[in-house]
């Protein structure tokens, strides 16, 4: 399903207009969703990323196989929105960081956003935050592509 708010806040600052596609596709996984967003514009594209739920093993393949897909696909420029995170283990990291190594490969930027208070700290101790641009908004993060 379209995050309509987010897709709202892309059109209000002028991201994508009539002529602009918005793409999504949805992965459905036993404890979590995932919906990709793609926003293009002739010029550039960023792949949004609003997962939902846990990012947990086992069901990480099925978290990162369209991801991973995406960025074979071309897709290099991309921010997850962790608003709708509860919880992501040593292999959601994991996943996270291999997601990071390809983006980084095809000179593109992971940029993540909305993390709780919990996740957050998650980042720090594990020092993901040193791998992956860590910014507060989505905003903030449409604006690190600028």
């Amino acid at each position: 399903m379209i995050d309509f708010g987010v897709y709202s806040q892309i059109v209000r600052q002028g991201f994508i207009r009539a002529d602009h596609r918005l793409i999504k596709s949805t992965s459905a996984v036993a404890e979590h969703d995932v919906t990709i967003q793609a926003i293009q514009r002739r010029d550039w594209a960023i792949l949004v990323l609003l997962p939902k739920g846990r990012i947990e093993a086992p069901d990480i393949e099925e978290f990162e196989k369209p991801i991973q897909e995406r960025i074979r696909n071309g897709d290099s420029n991309i921010i997850i929105v962790f608003g709708d995170v509860e919880a992501i283990d040593s292999a959601g990291f994991h996943s996270l960081l291999s997601i990071a190594a390809r983006v980084v490969i095809r000179h593109g930027k992971l940029v993540v956003c909305g993390l709780g208070t919990n996740i957050r700290t998650l980042f720090s101790v594990t020092s993901c935050d040193q791998v992956v641009e860590i910014v507060d908004s989505y905003d903030d993060a449409v604006k690190s592509f600028r």
